[in-house]
């Protein structure tokens, strides 16, 4: 939910394009086609592409990944197995070495 009244919302792609590409032929008058041709004409290109379709995205890694990178830290500083750990002791020790001042 938005509190941007309806008919204040770009939803056709002309429409957004328009100013975009209004700076874009502005920027290339003025010599400064460098600036027009980096990421301003990337994003004229992904919006040609692609549209206005937004959608929430979720991402997140696996969370295997992170434990075997943790595991081999911990045992590698000899001080046991992340992996063996129980949840409240893993969290202990993320909230010690956040809270130290040794990088890890």
């Amino acid at each position: 939910y938005s509190d941007i009244p309806e008919e204040s919302t770009l939803t056709d792609v002309e429409q957004f394009l328009e100013p975009l590409e209004l700076c874009y032929r502005s920027l290339c008058a003025c010599g400064d086609r460098v600036i027009a041709d980096g990421s301003l004409l990337d994003f004229l290109r992904q919006v040609s592409t692609f549209g206005l379709c937004l959608v929430r995205l979720d991402i997140r890694q696996e969370s295997d990944r992170h434990i075997d990178v943790l595991d081999a830290i911990t045992t590698y500083l000899g001080i046991g197995s992340y992996r063996e750990w129980s949840e409240e002791c893993r969290q202990e020790w993320l909230l010690s070495e956040l809270n130290g001042k040794r990088p890890l």
